[in-house]
């Protein structure tokens, strides 16, 4: 990691999480193959139990049955990839296990830190909603004397619907912080949410735009590679509807995005490490 008083620059952050993931490709590919894997069982998995299943909601319950333990797991890779990265940032060798235990130990905190971040995304929007509800049926019998009244109270509708957009929107910066938080710094439940909404404060729109356009290349760049593969693979396999070559669609999807997370992980790491060392000299 940096240790200048300078933010990083784009270019140094595309750069740097570039050079990080093909001097750690190795334990990358391990976490890609354990990625791929599971999502290729799940897939097979959901396929096999819906079969079995009688009925809508029977299915639906086999569904989130047979993903909640996936998802357990893919939370505990996303920890790992975390920790592996920062490592890596931090000019050491990361390790495969290691990562992935000390993943495994912040399980519980973090699948709390996600219900609590629901929570938080849904808290605002409900309580607007509530208010301008409540508003509006108090406000009925004065509406209905004066017609002007109503062109008045859409433009409030409006707003206050603008509002239930822009409030997640804006904690959803944030927000993408908590794991880093929790992973690096070992904070935990409401103050993590805390300490991640105080450092892009004042900050937010300079944030937003050091994460989105590496992030964006990022994309850009793995879209091409998949377009890539689709082309070459269609080429050599033709189009079959077969499960076998939806299976291998799959798993080379899987594979290009699972090599590519550590990219926008790396991009994460630096812009969060860039704000607490800027909040550090305020």
């Amino acid at each position: 990691m940096p240790k200048n008083d300078k933010p990083t620059g784009i270019i140094d952050t595309i750069t740097a999480s570039w050079l990080n993931l093909i001097k750690n490709i190795r334990v990358y590919l391990n976490f890609t193959a354990v990625s791929v894997f599971l999502g290729l069982a799940l897939w097979l998995l959901k396929l096999v139990t819906q079969d079995l299943a009688t009925g809508r909601m029977a299915s639906v319950a086999v569904t989130v049955a047979v993903s909640v333990p996936f998802t357990l797991a893919f939370m505990v890779l996303t920890l790992g990839l975390i920790i592996a990265t920062w490592t890596g940032l931090g000019k050491k060798r990361p390790d495969f296990r290691e990562s992935v235990v000390s993943g495994a130990k912040m399980l519980k905190s973090f699948v709390w830190l996600s219900v609590l971040t629901g929570l938080a995304f849904m808290a605002a929007p409900i309580t607007v909603l509530i208010s301008s509800f409540t508003a509006a049926v108090m406000a009925a019998p004065i509406l209905s004397q004066n017609p002007w009244l109503y062109v008045l109270a859409a433009g409030a509708m409006a707003t206050l619907t603008g509002l239930v957009i822009a409030i997640p929107a804006y904690y959803a910066l944030p927000l993408s912080f908590i794991a880093n938080h929790l992973s690096i710094d070992g904070i935990k439940g409401w103050s993590c949410l805390k300490r991640a909404s105080g450092l892009v404060r004042g900050r937010w729109w300079r944030t937003l735009w050091r994460l989105s356009v590496p992030s964006l290349f990022f994309w850009l760049a793995v879209q091409l590679a998949l377009k890539l593969v689709g082309i070459l693979t269609g080429m050599a396999f033709g189009d079959s509807e077969s499960v076998w070559y939806a299976s291998l669609g799959l798993v080379i999807s899987q594979s290009i995005y699972g090599l590519s997370y550590p990219l926008f992980v790396g991009t994460n790491l630096m812009v969060w490490n860039d704000l607490k060392r800027l909040e550090g000299r305020e």
